[in-house]
């Protein structure tokens, strides 16, 4: 099937870098919270969601009109901005995202994707609320470009988080099923709430109160939305904009 097709996990900044020196197809996963968060926003109706490392250049776009504001650090919402990075919240308040922006910086995800960026062939947004679609849509990408696919899990300042790699699984397990070369260990029979529940993500989540976020962003395949980069922000993932997506 040919290059395009193979699969590989990898993890933190390193595997972010090496996605990127491979000119790879891209899928950062960040479970809990920030994948799940853009996914939601896009099915909430935002017209797309831009990621930004720094809270002092989100911080430029709070009371713009036509945008909104998310992000936390340390799971704790940045103050002045309209939300936290909870999809439970974006749900709750889905009419103050139609039709806007969704300016998103978070602790670990945003800085992911703009690591991952830098030399990816295309990068997508993941995790088991859209495992399908996003697996779907990047492997049309990667048959496209001709380029290897990575799911990257984000982990947490280069610790692993068994939630991202729990997701980074699921998605695999759709790619095998499109037909994607997956190594075998990639596939497996698991919970995906009992494996994020037990995590110490889900633990400091619980403590600082977002405790149904743990529970949402375990659920399998909610959304037929697959968020992918193009002109520095994410936008869902249409057949037309494959073209436009491939940066090599």
């Amino acid at each position: 099937m040919g290059i395009a097709m193979n699969v590989e996990i990898l993890e933190f900044e390193t595997g972010a870098r090496e996605a990127a020196r491979r000119h790879a197809v891209t899928i950062v996963v960040d479970a809990l919270r920030a994948s799940a968060t853009a996914t939601t926003a896009l099915a909430m109706g935002a017209t797309s969601v831009i990621p930004v490392n720094a809270v002092e250049v989100a911080q430029c776009y709070v009371g713009l009109r036509g945008y909104r504001v998310a992000g936390e650090r340390n799971a704790i919402t940045c103050d002045g901005f309209d939300f936290g990075n909870s999809p439970t919240q974006l749900r709750h308040h889905q009419s103050q995202l139609l039709g806007h922006q969704l300016v998103l910086t978070t602790s670990n995800g945003t800085r992911m994707v703009h690591t991952a960026r830098q030399g990816a062939a295309a990068l997508l947004l993941g995790t088991t609320l859209n495992g399908q679609a996003v697996a779907t849509a990047a492997y049309a990408v990667a048959r496209q470009a001709a380029r290897p696919i990575v799911i990257l899990a984000a982990g947490e300042f280069d610790v692993r988080a068994e939630e991202d790699l729990c997701a980074a699984r699921h998605i695999a397990g759709h790619l095998a099923d499109l037909g994607a070369q997956v190594p075998p260990r990639y596939i497996r029979d698991e919970d995906p709430l009992a494996v994020f529940e037990a995590t110490p993500s889900a633990e400091e989540l619980r403590h600082w109160g977002f405790e149904k976020d743990v529970a949402y962003c375990a659920q399998r395949d909610l959304y037929d939305i697959a968020p992918l980069l193009i002109d520095d922000r994410f936008v869902p993932y249409q057949a037309a904009h494959a073209e436009r997506a491939i940066a090599v």
